[in-house]
């Protein structure tokens, strides 16, 4: 596929925020269950939480402590999304 159409605009945890659907088409194109992902310019962690959704492990930071901080608080609310695949 070499066009994706995103779910629009989302910046609810940081300016430079992505909507979660692209990161999950990326991760999901390129890795497979259980595959190590790393992002050292967490941001809002949306790369996390699609990390999450789909099984895959994760590890990042930020320079900027805050963004930890909400990136740690938005992966314990999106605990409670089932995973994609049952994972």
């Amino acid at each position: 596929m070499d066009v994706f159409f995103s779910n629009g605009e989302q910046k609810d945890f940081h300016e430079y925020q992505q909507d979660v659907t692209e990161a999950i088409n990326f991760i999901e194109m390129f890795t497979k269950v259980g595959d190590l992902v790393c992002d050292p310019f967490g941001g809002s962690f949306t790369t996390a939480v699609a990390c999450y959704r789909l099984g895959r492990k994760f590890i990042g930071c930020d320079i900027d402590a805050g963004c930890v901080a909400r990136g740690h608080a938005r992966l314990a609310g999106d605990a409670g999304v089932a995973p994609i695949g049952g994972v």
